[in-house]
Order: structure tokens, then sequence, then C-alpha cells
């Protein structure tokens, strides 16, 4: 009988043991739905914040147009590197021509209060070299490329691998530190204290180190990398989200312009056609000068150019009958007496771009200056 009984309380105590592991493991299951739950949560709130501030920024490109300087479009403002108490606004020029920048992303320069992520982390910002305002392009229209990538924690590509579909800007929501060095450098700021170590932030991966991967060199291009909905829930190695800003997105807004100045009240998309016009009379003009007996016109300039941006290579090219609208026509001479200077001066150039005196004008308007100097 004693036999019995202790063997009932060995059965007993098993069973004990039994229970609370299924308790344990229960326990441990619902703990890591719920840390998953939490992080899910986290993702869609900074996905609507990274919404909402990349909505933000597309209406400052439209709104630069129109209230920046005089018809630039396309232009983005540069990161925030917290210089001179500066902290929400652009810090500019960010870094030489065609270089791109990266940064905080600057909410008061672009009209914003302080945007935060869902851990309480200030947004990260990268803009690509054509685009940022300071040092700006010599050239920007929607055939500019972006210089940047953008990849998951596996490397693959989210986007088209064309230049076409380049990102031109990423906003980024850095997340909670993983084994991250965040101490703030000592100052008052918001965002970091100061400290505004991309490294603290930003977790490159095993194939993205940035600390060498991004060259302060012009059209180089930048690769970053944005967490899948799996890794962000696991949160182990990567939580950096990414929203990227493509050209296409960038131009279509820029296209909504109904007025680029004081002086000018055509639409962004009819620009084209009134400035392709007003070359066109400038080569009846020249073709009908008093002095050009023999009615040519001048040469075209090269197709194929080493540096598009540059207003310097659009010279005529003698005997180049097809080709780019020349700004220069040094190459070209008027028949009758050869004379180039019979009907402009050579130190004028053939088409005024606001900065030189130039023989065909484009009506004096400033949105037609730019648009000829950017197109």
């Amino acid at each position: 009988m004693f036999v019995k009984q202790k063997q009932s309380g060995f059965a007993l105590l098993l069973f004990m043991v039994v229970v609370i592991g299924y308790i344990i493991a229960g326990y441990s299951a619902g703990l890591t739905t719920s840390v998953q739950q939490v992080n899910e949560q986290k993702r869609l709130k900074n996905t609507k914040v990274l919404l909402e501030a990349k909505e933000a920024l597309l209406s400052y490109a439209l709104n630069y147009a129109v209230t920046g300087e005089i018809n630039k479009m396309g232009k983005l403002p540069c990161p925030d590197h917290q210089i001179a108490n500066s902290e929400g606004t652009q810090d500019s020029p960010c870094g030489g021509m065609g270089i791109n920048a990266v940064g905080y992303f600057p909410y008061k320069t672009i009209g914003k209060g302080k945007i935060e992520d869902a851990s309480g982390e200030c947004l990260w910002y990268v803009v690509s070299g054509d685009y940022k305002n300071e040092a700006e392009s010599k050239l920007l229209n929607w055939d500019s490329v972006g210089y940047l990538n953008l990849v998951d924690e596996n490397g693959t590509l989210q986007h088209e691998n064309n230049e076409d579909n380049f990102p031109v800007a990423f906003i980024i929501s850095p997340g909670i530190s993983i084994d991250q060095d965040r101490l703030p450098d000592g100052s008052l700021a918001d965002c970091g204290g100061g400290n505004h170590t991309m490294a603290s932030y930003l977790e490159g991966g095993s194939n993205i180190d940035y600390s060498t991967d991004l060259p302060a060199s012009a059209d180089t291009l930048w690769t970053f990398l944005t967490a899948s909905a799996a890794a962000s829930s696991s949160n182990v190695n990567y939580n950096d989200q990414v929203i990227a800003v493509y050209r296409d997105e960038l131009w279509d807004r820029v296209a909504q312009i109904g007025q680029l100045n004081t002086d000018n009240n055509s639409p962004v998309d009819t620009l084209a056609e009134t400035v392709t016009q007003q070359l066109a009379n400038c080569l009846q003009v020249y073709g009908n000068h008093i002095n050009n007996t023999d009615r040519t016109l001048p040469f075209a300039a090269p197709i194929d150019l080493t540096d598009y941006r540059s207003s310097s290579n659009y010279d005529d090219t003698a005997s180049l009958l097809a080709g780019r609208f020349p700004q220069n026509i040094n190459n070209s001479e008027a028949p009758g007496d050869g004379a180039l200077n019979d009907i402009i001066s050579n130190d004028t150039e053939f088409v005024f771009d606001g900065s030189s005196t130039g023989y065909c004008g484009t009506t004096g308007l400033a949105a037609n200056e730019m648009f000829w100097k950017n197109w």
C-alpha cells in the first residue's frame, strides 16, 4: 500500500511538470506573438508617418518652383546636419555639385513640425545629387536620373533595375536601436541629442557598409537598405523602413503648377511648346536676315554630349545638319561675305540663357529662360 501511494505521488508530480511545461510554452508563444504584434503596429505607424513626410516633401518641390528661386523646378531641400543650432532646417550647400547627401529630415524647411517614427526617433533623409538645391546641378528636368538604389535585407532590389526608375530621394524611419550607440553629444537638440552619426541609426547589412559605400563623388550610385515586414517583425538585425521618391512622382507633381511666376501663367506642360515656338521664330528671323543672302540656318550641336548639363557643350559643329539646338554658333557662318558678326557678334550666344547677351530671346520671361536652361 505504501508503494502504491509513492507511485501515485510520482505520477502526480510528473503530471504537474507536464502541465507547467505547457503553461510556460503557451506563455512564451503568447509573448512572442505579442512582441510581433507590437512590432507590426509600429511598422504600420511608420508607414503612415513616412507617407505623410513624402507628401510634404513633394508639396515642397511644388511650392519651391513658385515661391523659391525663380522657376527652378524639381528641386529638393538639403538634409539637416544640425549645424549652428538649425535643427529641423536644411543645411545647404550639402556637398559639391552632383554629390548625394544624407542627414536628418528637414521638417521645418518643408513647413512641418517635428516628425517622429513609432519609436520616437527623428526621420532621416537622402537626396540625389542633381536634385538637391545646393550645390545645384547645371541642368535639371524630368529626364534627370537619380543616383540611389533601394534593397531589402536579402539584397533584393525594390524597384526596376534601370536608371529611369532609380529613386531621387529617400525618407527613413530608423526604428529602435539594434546594438547601436545613440548617446547624445551633449547638445540640447531634439533629434539624437545632436548625434547625427548615421551608423548609430541605420543598419547597412552584410553587403552594405554606410561608412565606406557612400563615396562623396558626383554621379555615384548609393544603395540603402529597407527592412522587409518579416525582418521588422522579428526586429533582430534590421528595422529601418525606407520610402522612396521616384522621378516620375516628383515631376508629375511639378507638372501641376499652373503659374510659375507672375510674368508667366502657362502651365509647365505647355512651356516646351512655347519655348520651341520662340526658337523656331528666331531661326526664321536669322534665316531672313538681310545679310544672310543664301538664307541658311546655323549648324546643329551634337546629340551625344560628354555632359549634357553644361551649356558650353552645346556649340554648333561645322557641317552637322541634325542634332541639338545650339547654344553657341561660332562655327556657323552667315552666307554672303562669310562674317558671323554680320548677324550676331562673336561674343553673343545664339540663345539668351539669362547670364549673357543672346540673339534668340525668350520674350524676357524668367520661366521661359529657365525652361531653356534646363531642357
